[in-house]
């Protein structure tokens, strides 16, 4: 086996969390929703395909004009860095879609793993 064959993969992870910050603790504010949970799902991109996502990345926040992070809770709320989807005239609908179904950034063609879990 050569010393290139033993080398390990390297996988980049990008996790983001989302709900309740206590879920069935009643500390802290309670979310207007009522909702009680708690979920953290991540993506894992291998090394080599890096700069790819990065490119796929840049270009969705280019096409929106997004300057913000894109946490899943501020964009369904439309708050914080995305309080411009509450606008009418701001496409929230066709952003969204983007996001759900023709994004590559959801659907990208790099091989990803992609996991959710939900309390």
């Amino acid at each position: 086996m050569t010393e290139a064959q033993k080398k390990l993969p390297i996988l980049n992870l990008y996790l983001d969390d989302s709900g309740t910050r206590h879920p069935s603790k009643k500390q802290g504010k309670k979310a207007a929703h009522g909702y009680d949970w708690f979920a953290l799902g991540g993506v894992l991109v291998h090394e080599e395909y890096e700069d790819k996502a990065r490119h796929l990345h840049a270009a969705f926040v280019e096409k929106w004009g997004v300057i913000a992070p894109l946490h899943s809770s501020e964009i369904r709320s439309q708050n914080e860095g995305f309080l411009w989807l509450s606008n009418p005239r701001a496409c929230a609908h066709r952003f969204h879609e983007h996001v759900a179904t023709d994004s590559t950034m959801m659907w990208p063609p790099i091989p990803r793993h992609v996991a959710t879990l939900l309390r």
